[in-house]
């Protein structure tokens, strides 16, 4: 179980007693906040080969493996958007050990029985891919939301007749809901598409096959380009392709439906994503 915060006190206490200057201690809190950030979820024997690798690139503060240790024991009892967990909370047969307690962003935690199951299931999905590890590594400590993702907000938004300023928490509850799919390829995309669409007819706003046609195409983007969790912060679209290979969408029941409740023939869509370099395939 995750631990109890402490105090902003006693935590101050205990980050001096490390000795650490306090752009160090700057550099630790947004290098495990930008792993959370990219992949989800991460050991700290992880994040110690990354700042390795890195550093092989940029310059970065020196720590050791003892201070990212050591920070992890402190900012476990800290009030930041992950969590840390030493392995035998999580995974109760591994044998504990500092270098892996695991970093997880807190969106990947439930509640009850069944709070570690998206941790199962993304750790599952993770394994044996590469992570994503750019030079401007620690700006994604706070990233700034991409050209696709507003993109995508703004047409949510407009469907709905809203605004950034007017936005309804049930409407930013549609896009952290479809982001989080993404992220963790969990529900099947096409499922997530067919979910978002009932939604937005239920609130009487269509969308048409227009409107249907135009929201696919946003999607797929923000998706392509997006630092999914699922791929250890790879975007698909950096993802190594067969030799002419082109990224793929598969058509499934759900897409289908979709397509045939708003008026847009299949070949249409076909049409509309092949003509955007996207091969598609029926599940």
């Amino acid at each position: 179980m995750a631990v109890k915060p402490l105090s902003e006190k006693a935590l101050a206490r205990k980050y001096a007693e490390t000795g650490w200057s306090a752009d160090k201690l700057t550099f630790l809190h947004d290098f495990f906040l930008a792993a959370a950030n990219l992949y989800g979820m991460c050991t700290v024997q992880d994040l110690w080969d990354i700042y390795g690798f890195l550093g092989e690139h940029v310059q970065l503060p020196k720590a050791q493996r003892k201070d990212m240790i050591t920070f992890s024991g402190i900012v476990r009892r800290d009030n930041v958007p992950y969590a840390v967990y030493e392995i035998d909370e999580i995974y109760a047969d591994e044998e504990r050990k500092d270098l892996e307690r695991m970093i997880v962003h807190k969106d990947l935690i439930s509640t009850g029985y069944y709070r570690f199951a998206d941790v199962y299931r993304l750790n599952d999905v993770q394994l044996n891919k590469p992570f994503y590890v750019p030079d401007d590594y620690l700006c994604y400590a706070e990233p700034e939301p991409s050209v696709q993702e507003t993109a995508l907000r703004q047409y949510l938004d407009e469907l709905m007749g809203m605004t950034p300023q007017s936005r309804t928490a049930a409407a930013e509850k549609e896009f952290r809901d479809l982001r989080y799919a993404l992220m963790i390829g969990f529900p099947d995309i096409s499922h997530v598409i067919r979910i978002l669409s009932d939604h937005l007819k239920a609130t009487g706003v269509g969308p048409d096959e227009k409107e249907t046609g135009e929201l696919l195409e946003l999607i797929q983007d923000y998706n392509n380009t997006s630092h999914l969790w699922i791929n250890r912060g790879w975007a698909p679209q950096d993802m190594r392709q067969p030799a002419g290979g082109s990224p793929t969408i598969v058509l499934g029941p759900d897409i289908q439906k979709m397509l045939a409740e708003n008026g847009m023939s299949e070949e249409d869509f076909l049409a509309m994503l092949a003509g955007r370099g996207i091969n598609t395939m029926k599940s």
